[in-house]
């Protein structure tokens, strides 16, 4: 079993600001890049998150912003959106499944709250360590729910890279550039 926890927004340092013993425990007994995800352009969820399934650039897997019209059919792309048109490329569920194996693929609905903290009032602020326990914890439940099952035995590689599709950045609020 491959398990890909993909959190938007997560970055580097976040499991550092609370206790997340289960994000250490996966990342000590599975696999994690020593310098972090290298984006792609652009540096949003889509591109970056289809990116990391398929192995492709959006200029190849076709998924250019979270959100955008075709110019030239003036269709409309939503991340929202189910329309298979838009998706280039095979994903690696889709490859897994061509070979027989199990996939499955699970939008965890309330698992990106701290990406909402973040933007909203920066990420050195209590609520958004707040919202990192949260993600922990729903992590840990999932990791429970695996074990209780016995299905953490057939765990073989454990992918762990708490996926960021950018980085946020403290500012001073009086600091202005102008140029």
């Amino acid at each position: 079993m491959v398990l890909l926890i993909s959190s938007d927004g997560f970055r580097f340092g976040y499991i550092f600001k609370t206790c997340t013993p289960i994000i250490h425990r996966l990342i000590a007994n599975g696999t994690k890049t020593e310098t972090g995800l290298i984006l792609v352009f652009p540096s949003l969820t889509f591109p970056n998150h289809y990116t990391i399934v398929t192995s492709l650039c959006p200029t190849f897997h076709g998924i250019t912003n979270n959100n955008f019209v075709d110019p030239q059919t003036s269709g409309f792309f939503s991340m929202a959106g189910h329309e298979t048109k838009w998706w280039l490329g095979e994903p690696l569920s889709e490859t897994l499944i061509n070979s027989g194996l199990k996939a499955a693929t699970y939008f965890w609905p309330d698992s990106e709250d701290h990406d909402h903290q973040g933007h909203k009032v920066g990420p050195d602020d209590p609520e958004t360590t707040k919202a990192i326990a949260g993600i922990a914890k729903m992590i840990r439940r999932l990791i429970r729910g695996l074990e209780l099952t016995g299905q953490m035995v057939c765990l073989q590689i454990l992918k762990f890279p708490v996926s960021s599709n950018f980085t946020l950045y403290s500012v001073f609020k009086n600091f202005c550039v102008y140029w």
